[in-house]
């Protein structure tokens, strides 16, 4: 055997069977440096990249600025599933980073070009740093209530491990509230000098309560409105606690005193107008 035949040939720069080789000559996509600097530091989940490079391979990848696309298109574009793209689009919007606007089955999608405006980083750490805060003050509000003595004395200082922090000063002094002194009390910024009077406290408490129950929140306008209606309800014979604490019974959100004052109708005429007149006491019964 000769020695040539023992020479294995370097055949270098043959690309293997199957391989793709990225070439500028296939095209390329021009991008702004800032763009890109700005890309690297994208707090963002791997799938909402994805998302964000197939709407930069749809505008800058043909030399356009904007590009009407669906959302199949971008699921064949990434691999993800459509949920996946439904939500990172929602969120690379919410973020600023691309814009995303709606027509009919069509989206017309482009890069926020400019990246001042854009939101780098992610709330997640700041939401997880604000729920170990809240989670520790809970703690520690706990032990401060279980350090109170059944004599209304409070416990030995040396017992708190939670009051020498800035957010838990006087925390042995302080009682959570429950969910019986949360209830909605009345604003008050809230002009009622054109009610006929005041109602109670604790009928107002109630009005508020019912409301807020209902997410009819009230404001000056609503007081306003109710003022001409409670005037009539006044010259009627009806009080302002009359009509609030029917309000809170019946769950009404509005009112008009017409209800007030039929129902008071409908209350007097129970009884057969033919018995009227009757001399009762000598037997005509």
């Amino acid at each position: 055997m000769s020695v040539a035949t023992n020479v294995i040939p370097l055949r270098t720069g043959v690309k293997p069977e199957g391989a793709v080789v990225a070439d500028i000559e296939n095209g390329y996509c021009k991008l702004a440096n800032e763009l890109l600097d700005s890309i690297c530091q994208l707090d963002i989940s791997g799938s909402q990249y994805q998302v964000l490079m197939a709407v930069i391979r749809c505008t800058y990848g043909y030399n356009k600025k904007e590009d009407r696309v669906t959302n199949t298109y971008l699921v064949t574009l990434t691999g993800l599933s459509e949920k996946a793209v439904r939500d990172a689009l929602n969120t690379l919007s919410e973020r600023n980073v691309i814009t995303c606007e709606k027509q009919g089955i069509m989206k017309l999608i482009s890069v926020n070009k400019v990246v001042s405006d854009w939101s780098v980083k992610s709330n997640k750490a700041a939401n997880m740093r604000k729920g170990t805060e809240q989670m520790h003050r809970s703690k520690c509000s706990t032990q401060a209530e279980q350090m109170l003595r059944e004599d209304g004395a409070n416990a030995p200082k040396r017992w708190s491990k939670c009051t020498n922090t800035k957010d838990n000063l006087n925390t042995t002094n302080q009682i959570q509230p429950t969910k019986d002194n949360q209830r909605a009390t009345a604003p008050k910024n809230l002009d009622y000098s054109q009610w006929p009077s005041m109602p109670s406290e604790q009928t107002l408490k109630d009005w508020f309560a019912m409301r807020k129950n209902k997410k009819a929140l009230v404001s000056q306008t609503v007081i306003n409105r109710m003022a001409k209606q409670l005037q009539i309800a006044a010259n009627a014979g009806l009080t302002v606690d009359d009509c609030l604490a029917e309000a809170v019974t019946r769950g009404w959100t509005g009112f008009e005193a017409e209800w007030m004052i039929r129902r008071g109708n409908q209350a007097q005429t129970r009884f057969p107008q033919a018995f009227a007149g009757q001399n009762y006491v000598s037997g005509d019964l």
